[in-house]
């Protein structure tokens, strides 16, 4: 059956209706994703910003405490309470320990004496690139001596 002129008309611009909708949907759609995006871009300027002032020189360190749970070369990750946390130990780090069990007293020690379990509070810095680097470590007690920590 052979369409009339206004059902053709009214085809076409039902055609052209429903290809705007779309249009603006997909505008839309895109718009918010930006919106969405720029929010988050912010909050990680912030993020930087905030790890560019810790690694001032006016910030000596920051401190972390925990149990010995990895050592991969010269960097050694603790955990306290589920988390961990990896932190690269330079040569040169000065390392001290207060294991009453070694002596007592204060006394100084090798990055190859730290070992897995022992309970470390380690003053790191954290580099421009992000990076956590140890500044000083102190073992406050040894693969499972002294207090407990999760």
């Amino acid at each position: 059956m052979p369409r009339s002129e206004k059902e053709i008309n009214i085809l076409i611009l039902l055609i052209v209706v429903i290809l705007v909708v779309f249009l603006i949907g997909g505008g839309l759609g895109i718009l918010y994703q930006a919106k969405k995006d720029s929010a988050k871009i912010q909050e990680a300027e912030k993020i930087f910003a905030e790890i560019k002032n810790l690694s001032s020189d006016i910030v000596a360190s920051v401190s972390a405490f925990g149990k010995v749970s990895a050592i991969n070369g010269r960097d050694i990750t603790i955990s306290y309470v589920g988390k961990m946390l990896t932190i690269n130990v330079e040569e040169g780090v000065k390392i001290t320990s207060f294991i009453p069990s070694k002596g007592g007293g204060q006394q100084n020690l090798k990055f190859s004496e730290i070992k897995l379990g022992d309970n470390l509070n380690i003053g790191f810095k954290i580099n421009e690139n992000g990076k956590l680097t140890a500044q000083t470590i102190l073992v406050l007690s040894s693969g499972g001596s002294g207090f407990p920590i999760q």
